[in-house]
Order: structure tokens, then C-alpha cells, then sequence
């Protein structure tokens, strides 16, 4: 048998610590994650001017009273037993002022947006005049190659190349981008 050096000893020990250390960051992070995310709450009053819909998040980008452009992501929350996201994301209607309650930061930096758990219709798109903004991106994402696709009832239909948005259409539509496809999807109110 070897003798055991003090040295060995001592590197052993300072291994065990740092992976202690390691281990207990790690969850430390882990738990301040999960709180932040769920459970920082906060409340928004805007408009919705986009709907967006990837293969994995809903987003909803919105233009608050200040005028700031924010965007907010819908999904579902198991911590918070929110499981609706797919209708609350058809619920929403482009040009409608909302107040959301949202859960989470927005971080650029880690790809995390606010997400919402909660709304209040303050002001119906029906009754909003001023659609300029989303008229005016609509018409520049037609004119990108994004197709048109009009859902009436049980039908749906691709629009002719000539067709404009105009305020008429968000009066009449909900509107939906889906990057994905690359299509814009106008859905009757």
C-alpha cells in the first residue's frame, strides 16, 4: 500500500468543493428561473398590431400608450395552471387595446419574452379608427410574397394579386401572420 500524500488529499477536498459550489449555483439559478418566469408578474395596457404564429411560440406584438413596441409571447404556464394559450391567441384581435397581465422579463440577451396569463378588452377594433400602422405593414409584407389567405366560414380562399388591405378589412377581419408559411390569414369577426 502507498502512502497518501497530503497534496492528494487536499486536491481531492478542493475538487469536491467546487463541484458542491457548481451544483449549488446551478440550482440556485435554477429556482430564481423558475420564480422570475412565473410568478414576476406585471401589467400592460396596449394595442395589438401583429399576430404571429411560429411552429413554437405565439407571439403578439403590441404598441403601448406610450407608444413603445413591445412584443409578448403566449404559451402555456403549467406552474400557473394556464393551459388556453390557444384561445386566448384567437381571442385577441389585431387593433383591439388590451390590458395584459404577463408573467416573465424580456430578455434580448436570453431570447425570453414577457408572456401573457392574463387580459382585459379595454377598447374593441371595431370601434378603433386609425388602423394606418397595420394597413400600411400588411400591404409591405404582400408586397415581401407573403400570400393572402381569407377563411370565410368553412371555405378558405387565397386573395387576387390586386387585393389591398384597407381599413374595411380590419373592421371585418381578425387578422394573423404566419411567418412560417409566409402567409397572412384574415379570419371573419
Amino acid at each position: 500500500m502507498g502512502r497518501v500524500s497530503l497534496y492528494d488529499e487536499k486536491a481531492k477536498s478542493e475538487r469536491v468543493f467546487w463541484i458542491r459550489l457548481i451544483a449549488i449555483l446551478f440550482l440556485i439559478v435554477f429556482v430564481v428561473n423558475i420564480i422570475v418566469m412565473n410568478f414576476w408578474e406585471s401589467s400592460i395596457t396596449a394595442t395589438i398590431t401583429v399576430k404571429e404564429m411560429t411552429s413554437n411560440h405565439k407571439f403578439i406584438y403590441i404598441t403601448t400608450e406610450d407608444g413603445d413596441e413591445l412584443v409578448l409571447d403566449n404559451r402555456n404556464a403549467p406552474f400557473r395552471l394556464k393551459f388556453d394559450s390557444a384561445e386566448i391567441y384567437g381571442d385577441l384581435e389585431v387593433g383591439s387595446t388590451y390590458e395584459f397581465t404577463t408573467i416573465g422579463i424580456r430578455s434580448q440577451f436570453l431570447g425570453l419574452y414577457e408572456n401573457i396569463i392574463g387580459y382585459t378588452l379595454v377598447e374593441d377594433a371595431k370601434n378603433a379608427s386609425d388602423n394606418t400602422d397595420m394597413i400600411k405593414e400588411m400591404n409591405e409584407k404582400k408586397e415581401q410574397g407573403f400570400t393572402v389567405v381569407i377563411s370565410v366560414g368553412e371555405g378558405i380562399l387565397d386573395a387576387e394579386d390586386d387585393f389591398t388591405f384597407t381599413e374595411e378589412i380590419f373592421s371585418e377581419y381578425s387578422v394573423m401572420v404566419d411567418y412560417d408559411n409566409k402567409s397572412i390569414i384574415l379570419t371573419e369577426k
